[in-house]
């Protein structure tokens, strides 16, 4: 598993092999050791809860702690094609998306006339492999 830390921003990127553990054991885990004192390590961990409903990151005891919805999981282990969206702190959505050929794709700005609350969470799902929808609280309050 690889972490990405920039600003105010964490990545974590995860092998076929590290995603496949993830659905089979509902979680990985991977620790950096900065010196042999068990306290000089920086553990990161992303594990599937059934009750959650978006993605979310916490510190727990000093480590990174990544919980993801269990059917989201296992949609993207699944799936040679794979959609993220965000909010930024100006309320707008932005998208990035990875295929098995292609990989990562830059990031873009969905609809900039738009603004959303700044940070809302962003809700995707996916009935079919053909369309997606996605759900946000804009910034009255309504969901767009």
């Amino acid at each position: 598993m690889k972490l990405r830390i920039r600003g105010n921003s964490i990545r974590l990127r995860l092998s076929r092999g590290e995603v496949s553990s993830l659905i089979a054991e509902g979680a990985v885990r991977e620790s950096v050791h900065f010196s042999t004192a068990a306290v000089d390590r920086l553990t990161y961990s992303v594990q599937l809860s059934a009750s959650a409903s978006a993605p979310s990151a916490s510190r727990h005891d000093g480590d990174l702690l990544v919980t993801l919805p269990s059917a989201l999981a296992a949609q993207w282990a699944n799936s040679d094609h794979l959609d993220l969206f965000s909010t930024d702190a100006h309320g707008r959505v932005w998208s990035t998306w990875w295929e098995l050929g292609p990989g990562w794709q830059s990031w873009f700005v969905i609809h900039p006339e738009s603004t959303l609350f700044p940070g809302a969470t962003v809700t995707a799902s996916s009935a079919n492999s053909n369309h997606l929808d996605r759900f946000i609280t804009a910034a009255d309050g309504c969901a767009t």
